[in-house]
């Protein structure tokens, strides 16, 4: 009786191990969250609602970058003032109630993601730039407008 037992244990045992979709209980790491997102980015398309706006911000933040090179200054005079003028625009010409806590702080991922494109497009300024707006609209979507795949495509470059 004890041999069938262990053989189940063992059976049911191989076919957990062995299913297709295993999910490893650990937490993703930073790498891993920031490499998915990425992904969602890259999936994103670029948005016409404020676009120039926008790609306004982003130059601005560039430009910041250029004349300080202290990371806490850049974090505390460029970013802020990314985030802020990214809250007032959004206000301006989304009417909806934001996650406004979540939208501010994933919104400081997308200086991140602009740095990773330009890293994988070997320093391609102009195509980064709308990479970090696609993260702009991204985040716009997850957390202001109200979904993470936004389904008003009419408002989507093709």
């Amino acid at each position: 009786m004890r041999i069938f037992f262990v053989c189940i244990f063992l059976v049911v045992g191989a076919v957990i191990l062995g299913t297709k979709g295993y999910h490893s209980l650990e937490p993703k790491t930073n790498i891993e969250m920031v490499r998915a997102l990425y992904e969602e980015v890259n999936k994103t398309l670029p948005s016409v609602v404020s676009s120039k706006e926008h790609v306004a911000i982003i130059h601005e933040r560039l430009e910041c970058y250029k004349t300080n090179y202290d990371y806490t200054k850049r974090i505390r005079t460029c970013n802020n003032s990314y985030v802020k003028d990214l809250v007032e625009q959004a206000r301006k010409d989304i009417q909806s109630h934001p996650d406004m806590g979540n939208f501010v702080k994933k919104i400081n991922i997308c200086p991140v993601m602009y740095s990773m494109c330009v890293g994988q497009t070997g320093n391609d300024v102009e195509r980064c730039v709308v990479f970090e707006k696609q993260c702009i609209d991204h985040m716009l979507d997850k957390f202001w407008r109200g979904g993470e795949s936004y389904i008003q495509q009419q408002y989507r470059f093709h």
